[in-house]
């Protein structure tokens, strides 16, 4: 199992403790990984709470060896875990969880992938990002491997398209979809900042411009030097516009997600309104697309019954 969570928290590590000592004494092997390091604040806290689980990790007879933690941050934002199953071989899962941090408390998107050639795409992502950190990398070796092994399986047809989302790919498919949507644009932010503006707010202006397109942003909280007042300013701003921006009450969004008409859904772990993707760091953000029937209204059917505001008649 390798899992890539942007924040640690040692006493959640020792709430999944138990489930992590069963899994280990069963043979296997977990790799952690963490990426967080917007600031020195936020990187000490997290290389810290490393220490600790680290500690936690050693000082036990099922998880010392089995369990490794990885002390050198990625640097990356994403949320990714990777496991090998005895029935569907490797299974990736992509979203917006931090595993190893969350008290699950907020509403999360996340998507599991079982065809082996789109998880050998997640397995390069990882390679690549975990490579970056040096030019020996345990691994970065592993995957490469496995992703050219899993790239072995024969290919499997459907009604689905699916692919992963890295990078400034993330800015591409936001206009693709601002630009094709012929009646719903959907985004769902965790936070609302300096960047709304130009990203999130600006795609959802050029979707409402067309007739009969309900456009909406939903977000959970300001973020940086944006308070609740500019937050009101930029939603009259929005309305005006066309977008409507709104935010949640007393259930929070963790998720980042765009949808748009019925069958198109992208989840990730870019906050659409408050951060951009570095075109110098791809894999600083990873995220998937699909394109299936009825994949978008059905999502947004399970939101609308947690967050009624992304209904039309409750706005």
């Amino acid at each position: 199992v390798i899992i890539h969570s942007t924040f640690l928290d040692a006493a959640r590590f020792s709430q999944l403790k138990p489930l992590i000592q069963a899994a280990c004494a069963r043979g296997v092997t977990f790799d952690l990984l963490w990426g967080a390091e917007k600031d020195e604040e936020t990187a000490a806290r997290n290389g810290a709470a490393a220490s600790s689980i680290a500690q936690i990790v050693r000082e036990d007879r099922d998880m010392r060896g089995r369990f490794r933690i990885h002390m050198r941050t990625t640097g990356s934002h994403a949320k990714v875990i990777l496991v090998d199953t005895p029935s569907d071989g490797w299974v990736a899962g992509i979203g917006s969880c931090n595993w190893l941090s969350s008290p699950f408390q907020s509403v999360e998107l996340s998507v599991l992938l079982r065809d082996q050639h789109l998880v050998a795409d997640v397995a390069s992502a990882l390679q690549r990002l975990t490579g970056r950190r040096g030019l020996a990398d345990s691994i970065a070796t592993e995957m490469a491997i496995t992703a050219r092994d899993m790239r072995r399986s024969p290919k499997v047809g459907g009604n689905a398209r699916v692919s992963i989302v890295v990078g400034d790919a993330h800015d591409g498919i936001l206009r693709t979809a601002s630009g094709t949507a012929e009646h719903r644009f959907v985004i769902g932010s965790n936070r609302l900042g300096s960047t709304a503006r130009p990203g999130a707010l600006l795609q959802g202006e050029v979707a409402a411009r067309r007739d009969g397109l309900r456009s909406v942003v939903l977000y959970t909280q300001p973020s940086g030097p944006l308070k609740n007042r500019h937050a009101q300013a930029l939603e009259e701003e929005a309305r005006a516009d066309g977008v409507v921006l709104v935010k949640t009450k007393k259930i929070p969004l963790h998720g980042k997600f765009a949808l748009w008409d019925n069958d198109d859904l992208v989840v990730t772990s870019l906050n659409w309104a408050s951060a951009s993707a570095d075109p110098d760091f791809p894999w600083g953000e990873i995220g998937v697309h699909i394109n299936a029937p009825n994949i978008a209204s059905h999502s947004l059917a399970r939101l609308e019954a947690i967050f009624p505001m992304l209904n039309s008649s409750s706005v």
